[in-house]
């Protein structure tokens, strides 16, 4: 029993020690590789790949979708109804410091006057012994359809797209610039419109007889359709969208057509007064307009169809460089 308990003591012992060599031979090899215990080795497989391409791409768009938010503009609340769409009229944007540009152009809501059996004050008929005294036509000239053309100096031109070598110049200095000369479009477009109006044929005679221009016939036919076409493009171009209804009335029909509806409009008075203000004193045929160097004439076959009988009439009087064509005053 003692040798028994010798040999089992003998071989706790030897256990010990070689749990201790081992110990020992572990810390040294810890010691050797930076004192931290081995780590799982991390394959790079080829579906950690994919998924490691995928969130990359994930992340990017994310990144420039949340970009493209932050500077795209805004767009402007939906108006209410589609009558009230904007319409931008202006054919050129302007730079912020052109001349144009002083107007405000915001829009305000305005609703259309109803279908109404009695003449509104723009379309009574003319009165009075003379054109002067027609208050019709007082309420038409308040709107500037006979304001002379404004003018535009040369440095604004291009914010204006006006042209040095097509559009017409003074030919004297104003405060020592050249300037251009122009009507603005919505006084055209009303002077248009009056020209419609006085040539009705329920009131023609009243006007041939109080204010008859002396303008041939035929030249006052083509300026009468240029103003109606020009109106019908003005029209085609707004494109107004809105819609008109009928409406229940206890008249004859029992129903009416609903003009009174709600429009986005821009404020035209100040833009009118102005014009009015502003318009050159004396009148195109009362200056001698000599062309600068460098500028050019438009053929005057480009103002007819070639398929009109009276083509053979429009053939240009002077060459497209020269100073000065003949004038029939």
């Amino acid at each position: 029993m003692a040798a028994t308990d010798d040999n089992m003591e003998d071989s706790r012992v030897s256990s010990s020690a070689m749990s201790s060599n081992d110990g020992s031979e572990w810390e040294k090899e810890t010691l050797l590789r930076g004192g931290s215990k081995p780590r799982p080795v991390l394959r790079l497989t080829r579906l950690n790949l994919c998924l490691i391409v995928a969130s990359a791409t994930l992340i990017s768009n994310c990144c420039l979708l949340a970009f493209a938010a932050m500077i795209w503009p805004k767009s402007p609340p939906h108006p209410s109804s589609s009558s009230q769409q904007a319409c931008e009229t202006d054919d050129l944007p302007l730079d912020k410091d052109a001349i144009m540009n002083r107007f405000d152009r915001s829009y305000h809501t305005v609703t259309f006057p109803a279908w109404n059996y009695t003449n509104p004050p723009h379309t009574v008929p003319p009165n009075g012994e003379s054109y002067e005294e027609s208050r019709v036509d007082q309420l038409w000239t308040e709107l500037g359809v006979h304001s002379n053309f404004i003018t535009i100096p040369v440095s604004q031109g291009p914010a204006h797209g006006l042209d040095i070598h097509r559009h017409v110049i003074l030919p004297e200095k104003i405060n020592g610039e050249d300037h251009f000369i122009a009507t603005i479009e919505v006084v055209h477009h009303l002077h248009c419109l009056n020209m419609l109006r006085q040539n009705l044929w329920y009131q023609r005679d009243w006007y041939k007889e109080h204010h008859e221009s002396d303008a041939a016939e035929s030249l006052k036919i083509i300026h009468i359709n240029h103003c109606l076409d020009n109106l019908r493009h003005r029209l085609m171009c707004t494109a107004d969208r809105g819609l008109v209804p009928w409406t229940w009335a206890s008249a004859p029909s029992g129903i009416v057509v609903d003009f009174e509806r709600a429009h986005r409009c821009r404020n035209a008075q100040p833009i009118l007064d102005w014009a009015i203000q502003n318009q050159y004193p004396d009148k195109p045929k009362a200056i001698h307009f000599k062309m600068p160097k460098g500028a050019y004439r438009i053929p005057w076959e480009h103002f007819v169809s070639p398929t009109d009988p009276r083509a053979k009439q429009f053939t240009s009087i002077c060459s497209p460089t020269a100073e000065e064509c003949p004038r029939e005053d």
